[in-house]
């Protein structure tokens, strides 16, 4: 049986959390929102490079937005 294994997890600094996981051999992105009303973004079975580039993205832009 597969298992989720977090690769890269991060805090933003508006309380989301983003992280690339792993379950089996399929690789997703996902940003979870700390309210509930808000549904989570995922990117489901994608390379690892792209999960990684998502999570890139995600994070320079939370990097832009606190500055």
């Amino acid at each position: 049986m597969a298992r989720v294994i977090t690769l890269e997890k991060h805090l933003l600094s508006n309380g989301d959390t983003a992280c690339v996981k792993r379950l089996g051999r399929k690789y997703y992105f996902e940003r979870l929102h700390p309210s509930f009303t808000t549904p989570p973004e995922t990117s489901p079975n994608t390379s690892k490079n792209e999960a990684m580039k998502l999570l890139e993205d995600c994070l320079k832009a939370d990097v832009l937005e606190s500055d």
